[in-house]
């Protein structure tokens, strides 16, 4: 019988070997949440990670330290991050704790040490005001890569008693207006000035119903506000609206006067009953039928692969109005799934936090073993993977290995000074520097050339990648998620040295990421990367083996920031 959550992770792990481990505990964290000790929660208000005080469309949480600044989303090695509202009463939470020693944040349960953590830094544009003095944190909010920003933090179904059972906005009695066009330009402007930080504008906001068409109103509000974000591009942006579902005439003012690239209609429910129970604004305006084909409809618009939907996870399950059984529930998700698959729509799930505050109250929430099935054990066609979401595609494969027990959590490398002629053949650009990672296959390794291997601290290796979906990329992660070891050749002069590393950290925002990305733009100003790679090495060692025959890396186009000149070519007062 599980009695822990790391028991029931770890079984999880071994009934779904071919799932990441990170993926896995990812779904736990969210599902159980977490707590910050008295010793983490100080040293995250230093101002590397404070965000601030304040939450978005007036969400209470009681647990919330008034005098106290939170953090931004928890980072996990393998890039991806976890969402934690740190203030919701959990039933049985992880606890986060500051180790001092070492420097680093701990996840633990019951004392016992999970994994190594980390968190999201605070931007730079944070404690900054636009020229009419509106705080530029008050106008935006980060996760990982992505530039958060809200266009109407109000929702009208609520002023009618029609707002979705499931929803906590607005539960601490605060709302607020259309934000001013001009204070959202001046800090996109201020957020892209911040190298490599973010890779995609999401914009969202609170429903309104009002104009002739219905939601005319929020219509035009988007376009404006998309208008003002444009101005700081060139052209089309990496972006994506979260919106309700509008007819195909508004939707494509939306695309035709705005750069924005994908758009999100979230469904939030598969069920037509359940929703028309569960989300009552959204039926009486909109209706389930109607919000499905519009869905289909921005297909038409935006592309394959560019339109999403999204259902709560869990909620299909709640009382009274749902599924009575987990099986019932995790059928309806799988037909919309394949439904929406197949006409081109990504089909995404969030899990389900109930809220006493809301319609639907503190209610049991699924257990992990039912979000692990409905995101991951079906699907209409292949699955790709994504470091830093989970996500329906129409290409790609799932990474595939088999879970030999989770030792990479608790060996954290040891920073050992390189040998002197390792440092020099790293500080020498005309060495040649590759990397064996894993295949696919049990005992296959591919090798491929990586001139940006270096060392900036003279112990820790760490690599950039310009593109994540790649051979190599592919490779590291395997190494990470299923503890599969890399080897690292450095030669020159008929000389070679050789160590067996495993990768540990995929760095997608911070200071190693940084640095990385400032040697690639020295080299050329047009240079990106995508993420930094550091690896833990084992012992270097001088080798007589001839080196493997390096791969060719496929090609394809740069994964590119916001501050990258390409979006900015005929506007370069931007980044002045």
């Amino acid at each position: 019988m599980i009695q822990t959550k790391r028991e029931e992770w770890e079984q999880a792990c071994s009934d779904y070997p071919e799932l990441s481990p990170f993926t896995l505990l990812k779904l736990s964290m969210v599902r159980y949440g977490a707590v910050l000790s008295p010793n983490a929660l100080s040293r995250l208000q230093d101002p590397f990670y404070s965000f601030g005080k304040a939450e978005p469309f007036g969400i209470s949480f009681e647990g919330r330290t008034p005098e106290l600044s939170m953090p931004g989303p928890i980072l996990l090695r393998d890039g991806s991050f976890v969402y934690i509202n740190y203030g919701e009463r959990f039933e049985d939470p992880y606890d986060i704790e500051y180790h001092q020693e070492r420097g680093v944040f701990l996840l633990k349960e019951n004392g016992e040490t999970l994994e190594e953590v980390d968190f999201v830094p605070r931007p730079a544009f944070f404690g900054k005001k636009t020229s009419r003095g509106t705080p530029m944190e008050a106008l935006a909010d980060v996760r990982a890569q992505k530039l958060i920003l809200t266009a109407y933090q109000r929702c009208r179904f609520w002023e009618g008693g029609d707002q979705c059972h499931f929803c906590a906005f607005f539960t601490g009695g605060h709302s607020t207006g259309a934000v001013n066009c001009q204070d959202i330009y001046e800090t996109v402007r201020e957020a892209v000035r911040e190298p490599g930080r973010f890779s995609e504008i999401y914009l969202s906001g609170g429903s309104d119903f009002g104009g002739d068409p219905p939601f005319e109103t929020e219509v035009e509000r988007y376009i404006q506000v998309l208008q003002a974000i444009g101005r700081n591009f060139s052209g089309r942006f990496p972006s994506q609206l979260m919106a309700p579902a509008y007819p195909k005439k508004q939707l494509k003012r939306i695309y035709d006067q705005t750069g924005v690239t994908s758009y999100c209609p979230n469904i939030e429910v598969w069920d037509e009953n359940i929703f028309r129970h569960l989300c009552p604004g959204k039926e009486k305006w909109i209706s389930h039928k109607e919000w499905v084909r519009r869905t289909l409809d921005a297909v038409e618009i935006f592309g394959r692969g560019q339109v999403c939907t999204q259902v709560i996870g869990g909620v299909e399950l709640a009382k009274p109005y749902g599924f009575s059984s987990l099986e019932e529930a995790l059928e309806s998700n799988f037909q919309a799934c394949d439904f929406f698959a197949r006409h081109g729509v990504s089909y995404l799930s969030v899990i389900w936090h109930p809220h006493k505050a809301s319609r639907l109250g503190f209610q049991p929430v699924p257990p992990l073993e039912y979000y692990i099935r409905l995101d991951f054990t079906r699907s209409a066609g292949p699955m790709d993977w994504f470091l830093q979401t989970t996500i329906i595609s129409a290409a790609g494969t799932i990474l595939t290995a088999t879970w030999k027990g989770w030792t990479a959590m608790l060996r954290l490398p040891e920073k050992t000074p390189l040998p002197q002629t390792v440092s020099r053949l790293l500080e020498d650009k005309n060495s040649k520097r590759l990397i064996q990672v894993p295949g696919e296959k049990p005992g296959e390794m591919h090798a491929f050339l990586c001139q940006s291997l270096t060392s900036l601290d003279g112990s820790t290796l760490l690599l950039s990648l310009d593109r994540e979906r790649t051979p190599l990329g592919r490779g590291l992660v395997r190494s990470l998620w299923f503890d599969r070891p890399v080897a690292v050749w450095l030669s020159q002069d008929g000389k070679t040295w050789k160590t067996e590393a495993w990768a540990y950290r995929c760095h997608i925002v911070g200071p190693a990421f940084t640095a990385m990305r400032s040697l690639a733009r020295e080299k050329n100003p047009e240079n990106e990367i995508a993420c930094a790679w550091q690896l833990a090495a084992e012992g270097w060692t001088k080798t007589e083996e001839i080196l493997p025959v390096p791969e060719k890396i496929p090609g394809g186009p740069l994964e590119l920031h916001l501050d990258h000149p390409w979006l900015h070519e005929g506007n370069g007062s931007v980044l002045r």
